[in-house]
């Protein structure tokens, strides 16, 4: 993969801008069970490429392991910006009902048995996402740990694929998150804020048909409200605006419109679609275009007073 800069030249704008205070990244990771698959989606690869859990018959690899290695090249060579991480929601063993049911891909070994792993996201159905690590001038290593292939459960814990794909629980909660995290920063006001969205698909739960053009269209509508909704983020009196990248991962994206519609509402004209990059070895290279698509981001937020669809062939479900 050749040099990230997605926010290299996108964010570090922005931070001369803001005289030298660091902007703030918040990542949504899908971690759902599609994850595990290549690509195209046309290959179960029945593990994520890391020590333990390697690709099985699948020799261009899985989007988890494509998204993991692009993104961690990216904050490797992105300075002066403080990352922060989510996942979709997934229990972990000791909560309450872990590993009851299951959704998706399953991780498996050489003679194709499930390997059991560590975070379960199908039991809580599409739950809330994880914040599991907020941004700040240590950050980065931390969002790091979660993609470096290696796993000492519980001291040292890695992002793994499993469950349904909750767009609209993840996005709502992560702006509860960060309107949590802006309270408790002392330089929120010249400080800009933002969150990347990285997924593979449109929403897919438990208690919602995804073929259903009106369950859809719900889906939409909340979305491009909870985006809207973060330009003007009300947090103690003053408004923020928290502006949302969207990247698509996988073959199936082409046909979640709703992820335009999240990008041009959350401030930055429509998601970018890495399915079509060669094995995606340059996942998140298609970034790059922000820069020229939105041009740089301003240097907000600026507190003021706060105012008295056509399905696609995808595994399923994920």
């Amino acid at each position: 993969m050749r040099h990230f800069s997605i926010l290299l030249v996108l964010l570090v704008t922005t931070a001369a801008m803001a005289q030298d205070i660091s902007p703030r990244v918040m990542v949504i990771f899908d971690t759902s069970g599609s994850m595990l698959w290549n690509p195209a989606g046309e290959v179960d690869c029945q593990g994520d490429g890391s020590p333990g859990h390697e690709h099985r018959g699948c020799p261009d690899g899985s989007r988890l392991f494509f998204a993991k290695a692009a993104l961690s090249n990216l904050i490797e060579n992105t300075d002066g910006v403080e990352f922060g991480l989510f996942r979709y929601g997934q229990l972990e063993p000791g909560e309450p009902g872990f590993n009851t049911n299951h959704a998706g891909a399953l991780y498996r070994d050489a003679a194709g048995d499930e390997i059991v792993i560590n975070y379960d996201g199908s039991t809580n159905g599409c739950g809330p996402a994880d914040l599991l690590v907020e941004p700040g001038p240590l950050s980065n290593d931390a969002v790091l740990g979660w993609m470096d292939g290696r796993e000492d459960y519980p001291a040292d814990k890695e992002l793994r694929a499993d469950g349904f794909t909750p767009l609209t629980a993840s996005m709502g909660s992560a702006g509860d998150s960060i309107g949590q995290i802006l309270a408790d920063d002392p330089l929120a006001e010249c400080r800009p804020y933002y969150i990347l969205l990285l997924t593979d698909g449109y929403q897919q739960c438990p208690d919602g048909d995804a073929n259903d053009p009106a369950y859809r269209e719900e889906v939409r509508t909340q979305l491009v409200e909870q985006a809207d909704g973060l330009r003007g983020l009300g947090v103690m009196g003053a408004q923020y605006d928290v502006r949302s990248f969207v990247v698509g991962f996988g073959s199936g994206t082409r046909f979640a419109t709703e992820l335009d519609d999240v990008a041009r509402a959350g401030g930055t004209a429509r998601r970018r679609r890495a399915a079509e990059l060669a094995a995606q070895r340059e996942a998140l290279d298609s970034l790059y275009e922000l820069k020229s698509t939105t041009g740089a981001p301003h240097p907000t937020p600026h507190p003021t007073p706060t105012p008295p669809p056509t399905p696609h062939p995808h595994p399923p479900p994920h």
